[in-house]
């Protein structure tokens, strides 16, 4: 019988860790185990990493354990990590919050996006970092990642934008959504990005 790893790497607070899985192939078993226990893994396997608590050998096991029981969900934590690793700001950059402004008249201001998920608001704030996954961009304003208070403007499928200069003020419209804590607006057009200098 073969089997094959997979391995990548995930963010871990200040701590980069690099994830393996093992699946065998030919092997006679399938993914059996119920969603409710994948769910629990995948959960599990969050709040290490949210935690810090990567050094004893639990978080191996839960992703061995996601990698050979529970396809969809092992898929999903490697997603989360990539996009957490693509966000992680480089160690020169500040994390810490620039001035709430409240932009260009009628615009919500980046910090106080979070009490509008839900609605189609126009949101404005200064750039302060951005990070890239796959062909996604992120943008965080007023606050850089990882700090959860931020305001991300995530822009998918675009392969990569024009370089902008952190301080910038960026405004984006559209339905604000809550990842992790994090308001954002996900847009697919990198030309719904307003630029104000």
């Amino acid at each position: 019988m073969k089997s094959t790893c997979v391995a990548t790497s995930v963010a871990a607070g200040a701590m980069l860790l690099l994830v393996a899985g093992c699946s065998a192939f030919g092997a006679a078993t399938t993914t059996t185990s119920t969603a409710s226990g994948c769910n629990e893994l995948l959960n599990d396997a969050r709040r290490l990493v949210a935690t810090g608590q990567t050094g004893d050998g639990q978080l191996d096991w839960t992703i061995d354990e996601l990698a050979f029981r529970c396809d969809a969900e092992y898929d999903t934590f490697i997603d989360e990590a990539a996009r957490s690793l693509a966000e992680e700001p480089a160690e020169s950059e500040s994390v810490e919050p620039a001035p709430v402004t409240s932009g260009p008249t009628g615009s919500t201001p980046w910090n106080g996006a979070i009490t509008r998920v839900g609605t189609v608001q126009y949101v404005c704030g200064p750039l302060v970092n951005s990070g890239t996954s796959n062909d996604d961009v992120f943008l965080n304003l007023g606050l850089g990642y990882p700090d959860v208070g931020r305001f991300t403007i995530v822009i998918w499928d675009v392969g990569a934008i024009e370089q902008i200069s952190p301080g910038t003020t960026l405004c984006a419209t559209g339905p604000i959504t809550n990842y992790q804590g994090t308001a954002q607006i996900e847009l697919s057009n990198a030309g719904a990005v307003e630029i104000w200098e």
